[in-house]
C-alpha cells in the first residue's frame, strides 16, 4: 500500500471509533437518564395516591407530609401539593409558593386529568434544568388536585460527561495502537477497512442483517467488526422485540374485536326504536377499532420488511393506481389526471403502489365535487417526483408539520372516519427507500403532496453503477 494513503486510512479508523464511542455514550446517558425519569415517575405517582385522603377529606396531613419529606431526603429537589386551583396547599421544603411559569402548561394539564409522558424528552441528559414530573390526585373518577415533584439532574449531567470522557479515552488509546502498528498494514488493509465502511454503512440504512467482516485483517479492525456486529444484534433485537409485541398485539385482538362487532350487529332485531342510534354508534365505533388495528398491524409490517430496491418507471405504477381509483373517483364525483414523461427510478416492489393509494384515498375524500385531482411525475437531474395535487382545502403550516405523526388527524376530513395510521404509513415506506414525501400548496387552493424517488439513472443508484461495471449491473435487478 502507498504511504500517502497511510494517513487517510488512519483518520478514517479514528473517526470510526470515535463516533462509536460517542454512540455508546449517548446511549448509556439516555438509559440513565430513562431510568431517573421511571423512578421519579412512579414515586410522584406513589405520592399523588397517598395525598388523596389529605385532599378530599382533609384526613392524614402528617402522614402525607411524612412520604413527601422521606422521598425528598431520598431524591433531592423539592415537591409540592396543589389543590384543584394550582395553589399549593403544602410543600417540602416548607415555604415554597409555585412553580416556574414554564412548567405551568403541565399543571394545568394534569388537573385536567392528564398524566406525564414516559419519558417526556431527553434533554436533561446533557443540560442541567430540572425534571418535573406532574401528577393528578385523584378520587374515583375525579380529580382533586396535583403533586409536583422537581429532581435535579446536575448529577446525571455529570455522569453523562464522565462516561463519554472514559469512552472517549478508551478510542483514542486505541487509535494510539493503530498508530503504533502503522508499519505493519499489508496491501489489503484498504480493502478490509472498505468492507468495514460498507457494512457499518448499511447497517446504518436499516439493513440490519448485514454484518462487518471479522474473518480477515489485523486484531484491531477485526475487534472493531465484531463490535459493529455486536451492536448490529443489539440493534435487530430490540427493534424485532417492539415489531413482535405491535403485531402480536395486532393479531390478538383482531378476533375478540370481530366477535364483538357481530354480537353487537346482532343484537339489532332486539333493541327498541328508541336506542337504535346507540346501537349504530357501537356499531360504528367497533369497525373504526378494528380498523385501527388493522392499520397498527400493516405498520407493523412496515417496518419489519426488507427493502430490495429494483428498477421500475414511476409513471406507469401512477397509471395502474388511476386506472384503479378511477370508478371509485367517478362516485364522488371527482376526476383523476395523469400527466408526465416515464420516470424511471429506484424502489423496492409495492411500495409505491402502497404510497399512492394512501395519498388517492385522501385526496378523493377531501376534494370537492366536479373538482380534478392531478398526478403528475416529473424526472430531475438525480431525482423522481411523483405529485398528487387535490383542490380540497389544504394543510396549515403546522398540519404539514404533523401531517406524518401516527394517529394524527388534521382538520378539514369532513365526516370522514380513519385511523391517522395512513400518512405515517406511507412515511415509513418512502423513508425505507431512502424517498422523500413532502407537503405544498396548490394555488388557489389545494395540497400537493410530493413523493420524492432516487433515479436509476442516477450514477450512485442503478444505472450508472452498472455502466461503470461494463452494463452487468447484478446490485439491483430491474423488475
Amino acid at each position: 500500500m502507498p504511504r500517502r494513503w497511510t494517513p487517510a486510512l488512519l483518520v478514517l479508523i479514528g473517526a470510526l471509533v470515535l463516533s462509536l464511542a460517542a454512540a455508546i455514550a449517548l446511549g448509556l446517558s439516555t438509559a440513565a437518564f430513562e431510568r431517573f425519569t421511571l423512578d421519579r415517575v412512579d414515586d410522584t405517582g406513589a405520592l399523588a395516591g397517598q395525598a388523596a385522603p389529605t385532599l378530599v377529606r382533609h384526613e392524614d396531613a402528617a402522614a402525607t407530609r411524612e412520604a413527601m419529606s422521606a422521598r425528598q431526603r431520598a431524591n433531592g429537589g423539592a415537591i409540592l401539593l396543589l389543590d384543584t386551583r394550582g395553589t399549593v396547599v403544602d410543600s417540602v421544603p416548607a415555604g415554597l409558593t409555585g412553580l416556574d411559569p414554564r412548567w405551568h402548561g403541565e399543571v394545568e394539564r394534569a388537573l385536567a386529568g392528564a398524566r406525564t409522558g414516559v419519558p417526556p424528552d431527553n434533554s436533561g441528559v446533557f443540560d442541567a434544568e430540572p425534571l418535573v414530573v406532574v401528577e393528578p390526585v385523584r378520587w374515583g373518577a375525579a380529580v382533586f388536585g396535583a403533586v409536583v415533584t422537581v429532581s435535579p439532574t446536575t448529577a446525571l449531567r455529570d455522569q453523562a460527561r464522565v462516561r463519554l470522557a472514559l469512552l472517549t479515552c478508551g478510542a483514542l488509546a486505541l487509535l494510539a495502537c493503530v498508530l503504533v502498528s502503522g508499519r505493519l498494514l499489508r496491501r489489503g488493509l484498504a480493502w478490509q477497512i472498505r468492507r468495514l465502511d460498507v457494512a457499518a454503512a448499511a447497517i446504518a440504512a436499516g439493513r440490519l442483517r448485514t454484518r462487518a467482516p471479522v474473518d480477515a485483517g489485523p486484531p484491531e479492525i477485526r475487534r472493531l467488526g465484531r463490535a459493529v456486529n455486536t451492536m448490529a444484534d443489539r440493534l435487530t433485537a430490540l427493534s424485532q422485540a417492539q415489531r413482535n409485541f405491535v403485531a402480536d398485539a395486532a393479531h390478538q385482538m383482531r378476533n375478540p374485536l370481530t366477535a364483538l362487532r357481530l354480537r353487537v350487529e346482532n343484537l339489532e332485531p332486539f333493541v327498541d326504536p328508541a336506542g337504535r342510534g346507540e346501537l349504530d354508534r357501537a356499531i360504528v365505533a367497533a369497525r373504526r377499532f378494528a380498523g385501527l388495528v388493522n392499520a397498527l398491524l400493516s405498520l407493523a409490517r412496515t417496518e419489519a420488511r426488507e427493502i430490495h430496491p429494483v428498477r421500475m418507471d414511476a409513471h406507469a405504477v401512477a397509471g395502474e393506481r388511476v386506472d384503479l381509483w378511477s370508478p371509485a373517483a367517478r362516485r364522488l364525483g371527482v376526476r383523476l389526471t395523469l400527466t408526465g414523461p416515464p420516470a424511471p427510478a429506484s424502489c423496492a416492489p409495492d411500495v409505491l403502489d402502497q404510497v399512492l393509494d394512501v395519498l388517492l384515498d385522501n385526496a378523493l375524500h377531501i376534494a370537492p365535487v366536479g373538482s380534478t385531482v392531478r398526478i403528475r411525475t416529473e424526472v430531475g437531474e438525480t431525482g423522481v417526483a411523483v405529485h398528487v395535487a387535490d383542490q380540497g382545502p389544504g394543510m396549515s403550516a403546522a398540519d404539514k408539520e404533523r401531517a406524518c405523526e401516527r394517529f394524527w388527524r388534521g382538520g378539514g376530513q369532513g365526516d370522514r372516519s380513519g385511523s391517522g395510521l395512513g400518512l405515517a404509513i406511507a412515511s415509513t415506506l418512502m423513508g425505507s427507500v431512502g424517498g422523500t414525501l413532502t407537503f405544498e400548496d396548490v394555488t388557489p387552493r389545494g395540497l400537493d403532496v410530493v413523493v420524492g424517488l432516487q433515479s436509476w439513472d442516477d450514477p450512485a443508484v442503478g444505472g450508472g453503477r452498472a455502466r461503470r461495471r461494463g452494463g452487468r449491473g447484478t446490485d439491483l435487478p430491474d423488475s
